[in-house]
């Protein structure tokens, strides 16, 4: 994704308006095609074989910004080697010390027995071509996941939007006409990067007007209907802790939203510019035209992996189910656990873990709870919010977290898990 100073947008009044670039502009797709063919895995080829290579594909094109963020685009894509296990800036120096203390002892008549001199007086893993091998321009590209010059401008397209949303303060968003299996995904992601978020079903829209201020690279518009879902996210301005972590995963939940058929956003963006940091909307929709073709279809965190790995091999009598429905509350909640688990005689319990950001919707689901909810709904807390006053007051008087709640530091341990289940 973009950092903030590569992103291209303008202002507009109250508005924050990305630059999207036209997918069918030639200038734009032969600097994409020269750049990607510039990134070659061939075993030998460094991060500063591919910088200058970048270097002198970009040289005469004006558009600094829009190259560089190309490049950040393309360079994500790229996996790099790292140095060994090796203190190389101490073994450096043990090196420096010894070839300074052979070049004083007298005069070589060749380089090359000045070296013999100096690999007799010491033994190093460092050699001439690794002396500086911890260094980042060294690294060597040993993968890249190719991509077509148009599939990196509709990329590049996204990543404007990520790069704003790192700013944001809250986030309005409004699914239309999804099916059950795109609202799961939806939901799930919305889980896996433990964003703060509320969703609710609202009656549906009559149409989804297109939102004016920015342009569709085909100029197209597309039809509008029915089924909303609501959701109401914090963005990473709000979030006191941890805030640029907490950017970081709401920027990456967003690629799946643009490939729904039907979706509106609202957001506010603490905008920074040469007048200051101000408060400014941020609205798009489908119109906008925005694809993202690799968009984390497959995206499963690995805690969450491993969590499902170690909890299968306790060989308990319980099982995960492949997927979580959503559960319906009063006015319209929605509620989306983490986990589902099923027993031999059939009893389905869910699980819904509550992390260090989500103090207010732990607050809601104890409301909801304690009213009266008959969710068979397991509640997990993270001590680091719970040992707040106002919290720990409020999870000890409940009588449905007293009933099915527990908590855990960082992730649920499987046995106090299957503790709980069993118990409920």
């Amino acid at each position: 994704m973009l950092t903030k100073d590569l992103v291209i947008c303008r202002c507009s009044g109250k508005r924050v308006i990305p630059v999207f670039q036209k997918t069918d502009d030639k200038d734009i797709l032969e600097l994409a095609e020269r750049l990607i063919a510039a990134c070659e895995p061939n075993g030998t080829f460094t991060r500063g074989d591919m910088l200058q290579a970048w270097s002198d594909v970009t040289t005469g094109f004006l558009n600094t910004k829009l190259s560089n963020g190309l490049q950040k685009i393309l360079e994500d894509r790229a996996q790099f080697t790292s140095s060994a296990e090796l203190d190389y800036p101490a073994e450096r120096k043990k090196l420096l010390l010894a070839s300074a203390a052979v070049l004083k002892q007298g005069t070589f008549a060749t380089e090359e027995e000045y070296r013999q001199a100096v690999a007799q007086s010491i033994e190093s893993p460092l050699g001439r071509e690794r002396l500086y091998a911890d260094l980042p321009d060294n690294d060597r590209l040993i993968s890249f996941r190719d991509t077509s010059p148009r599939e990196l401008i509709e990329r590049y397209n996204v990543a404007l939007v990520q790069g704003l949303l790192l700013e944001a303060t809250s986030i309005e968003l409004d699914v239309e006409d999804a099916s059950q299996a795109q609202l799961r995904r939806l939901f799930s992601l919305v889980r896996f990067n433990r964003l703060v978020s509320m969703a609710e079903a609202r009656a549906p829209k009559e149409s989804f007007k297109p939102a004016s201020g920015h342009h569709r690279p085909d100029g197209a518009i597309a039809p509008f209907q029915t089924t909303r879902i609501h959701f109401t996210i914090d963005g990473p301005g709000s979030v006191l802790s941890q805030s640029r972590s907490y950017g970081f995963q709401l920027a990456r939940f967003f690629p799946a939203v643009v490939n729904l058929k039907h979706w509106s956003l609202s957001a506010t963006i603490l905008h920074s510019s040469v007048y200051g940091t101000k408060e400014r909307e941020l609205k798009l929709d489908e119109s906008s035209g925005l694809v993202c073709r690799d968009a984390y279809g497959s995206y499963v965190p690995e805690e969450i992996a491993m969590f499902r790995k170690a909890f299968a091999a306790k060989n308990s009598r319980w099982r995960f189910l492949e997927e979580c429905p959503l559960l319906k509350g009063k006015k319209g909640l929605l509620v989306f656990p983490d986990f589902g688990f099923t027993s031999p005689e059939g009893t389905t319990i869910y699980l819904e873990l509550f992390h260090r950001w989500h103090a207010n919707q732990l607050m809601q689901r104890l409301d909801q709870l304690d009213e009266g909810s008959d969710w068979p709904l397991l509640i997990g807390v993270d001590r680091a919010i719970a040992a707040k006053p106002e919290l720990q007051e409020r999870l000890e008087a409940s009588p449905a977290f007293q009933k099915a709640g527990f908590l855990y530091r960082d992730f649920p341990t499987i046995d106090k898990l299957i503790s709980k289940l069993d118990q409920y």
